[in-house]
Parts: structure tokens; sequence; C-alpha cells
């Protein structure tokens, strides 16, 4: 869930660099009929091949600011803009803001739905991949926050609210998942679904 990159060393996290080529591709993703735009960034490990949605963008954004302390204040000062772009964007096309956030929850929504059928036809091998696949939910999250819950249609609501139902009736309350630098960022009161595993 997080790359190895020391913003100590000079050199711009992964996730920032990402992050900066995504923000500079807002406008045309937005005026694009599309979720989801392929792309291709060099970075300090290398090229890669990152997918552009404005939850992939807050997921980013997440795992940056979990992570501000060990950033120079440069890269505070990019992240930082690449908020403001966001903000700008979201302002100068609310319309089309707002549908590719909305369908995204709703692709995640399915993409999650299919894991836990999945999940508990295997609970073992469930266990194994949840960490990984929390990625989903949590993204959820993020673009529901990051919209407000009154823009979302009220049965993508009932839908999440299902599916957590069904999780937390199979669910065994623990420590955090992830990487311990990224709790702060994600409190258990908000993203109780990274605190504890599936249980049969």
């Amino acid at each position: 869930m997080h790359d190895h990159t020391s913003a100590q060393d000079g050199r711009d996290p992964v996730d920032l660099v990402i992050l900066q080529a995504m923000a500079r591709h807002l406008d045309k993703y937005l005026s694009r009929d599309r979720v989801y735009l392929p792309m291709a960034v060099d970075t300090p490990e290398g090229p890669k091949w990152p997918t552009m949605s404005i939850g992939a963008m807050l997921m980013r954004l997440a795992r940056l600011r979990a992570r501000a302390d060990a950033l120079s204040p440069e890269q505070r000062a990019s992240l930082k803009e690449i908020e403001e772009e966001m903000e700008r964007a979201r302002r100068w096309y609310p319309d089309a803001y707002r549908d590719r956030a909305v369908r995204e929850i709703s692709s995640l929504i399915h993409s999650w739905r299919w894991f836990l059928d999945d999940c508990y036809g295997n609970i073992e091998r469930c266990r194994e991949v949840y960490p990984a696949e929390a990625r989903i939910r949590t993204t959820i999250q993020l673009l529901v926050d990051h919209l407000g819950e009154s823009e979302v249609p009220a049965q993508t609501r009932e839908q999440i609210w299902l599916l957590d139902n069904r999780l937390h009736g199979h669910f065994q309350p623990g420590e955090f998942i992830w990487p311990p630098e990224l709790a702060s960022v994600f409190p258990r009161s908000r993203f109780w679904w990274l605190y504890g595993m599936p249980s049969g």
C-alpha cells in the first residue's frame, strides 16, 4: 500500500510524482466521459502505468498526508498545490466532477460486492488478500467524504450500508492492517474495516 522512496534522498516520492501528473491531466480527464484514464508516468522508481481517477488521487493524497513530516517544504507545497488544483477543477466542472466521482463509487461498490461474494467461499484466501482489497472500500469512503454524503445518491449510500452490514456480520476487530504510519489518516471511527479481518 505504500512505496519505499525516501523523501530525504532529494527525490519526490512516487505517489507525489504520479499525483502531479494526474493534476496536470485533470481538465483532460473531466472533458472525457470516462471514469478511469490510463497513464504513463516516469517516476524515481522507473516508468509506472497508473490509472487516473478522482478516487486514485484521493488515496495518494491520503498516503502523502500521513507522511507529511517526512516531506520537504517544497514537497509539502506541491501537495498543497495539487489539492488546490482538484478544488479548482471541482469549481470549474462541478457536474462532470461529481459525475465521475459518483460513477467511480458505483464501480467500486460492484468490485467490493464481488470480493465479498468470493471472500466467504474461501475465508483463508480472503484473509490473505484482504489488506490489499480493503483499498476498494477505503476509496469508496474517501470519495463519499470528498463529495459530501448529500452529493451521493441515496440508492448508492444504501448499497454501501448493506455491504458494510454484511461485512460486520463476519468481521473480527483487531489491529490496523496497513503500515502503521497510515493509521493517522485512516482513523478507526471512520475506517473500521481497516482494523481487523473477515472471519468465518
